[in-house]
């Protein structure tokens, strides 16, 4: 091969080596922006998509407080039914993650709302120990519609979500981070943004 070709082909491996690494880069980022979410009450951050909505259930006025909890929802603007939920409860008493594993197991049992789980098991999440529950059941959610004249109205529909749940217990509170979608949309969403979202989740105290 003389000189002038060995120079050549550099140079296109140059130009599809840098084309294929600006790719993944484009790729792992799915081009979506994040912004950061922080509480400083219960020491904890989690980043999520500037597109999505953030709900937080207020505390209730004249209301006696006996144990401090708070909830956190986030979900997409657009049309892919999905969510990243996190709850943050006082523990009326010690407990371990053996006892959270078990009463996962035995839940759905008492609770049909909460049949379906597939697996659970202990493994490590946010630095943490952690209780991990797999769950796939049948769900309801709102649906507005517009009839024959043009009246919009909301419907319940009947589906079947996936997605996870994982439990760590510290500093005398439960933290529960919940993420999931509608079953066919599952592996759409946990690619864009639920792994994403759930790899961001860290402890700030």
């Amino acid at each position: 091969m003389s000189h002038q070709k060995k120079i050549v082909t550099m140079l296109i491996v140059l130009v599809l080596s840098i084309g294929l690494v600006g790719g993944l880069a484009a790729f792992a980022s799915n081009d979506v922006k994040y912004k950061t979410y922080e509480s400083e009450e219960f020491g904890f951050s989690i980043r999520y998509p500037v597109s999505w909505e953030k709900t937080q259930l207020p505390k209730k006025e004249n209301e006696p407080q006996i144990y401090q909890h708070t909830s956190l929802h986030l979900h997409p603007t657009e049309n892919l039914p999905a969510s990243v939920t996190i709850y943050v409860t006082e523990l009326t008493s010690p407990a371990s993650l053996k006892e959270l594993k078990r009463y996962l197991e035995l839940r759905p049992k008492f609770d049909p709302w909460r049949s379906g789980l597939t697996d659970a098991r202990l493994e490590k999440f946010a630095d943490s120990r952690a209780v991990l529950a797999k769950y796939d059941r049948i769900s309801f959610y709102e649906e507005k519609v517009t009839d024959e004249s043009g009246s919009e109205k909301t419907t319940w529909k009947k589906s079947r979500w996936k997605g996870t749940t994982r439990g760590i217990i510290r500093n005398s509170y439960l933290y529960r981070i919940s993420a999931g979608a509608l079953l066919e949309d599952y592996e759409k969403a946990k690619k864009k943004y639920l792994s994403k979202i759930l790899d961001s989740f860290e402890f700030t105290k």
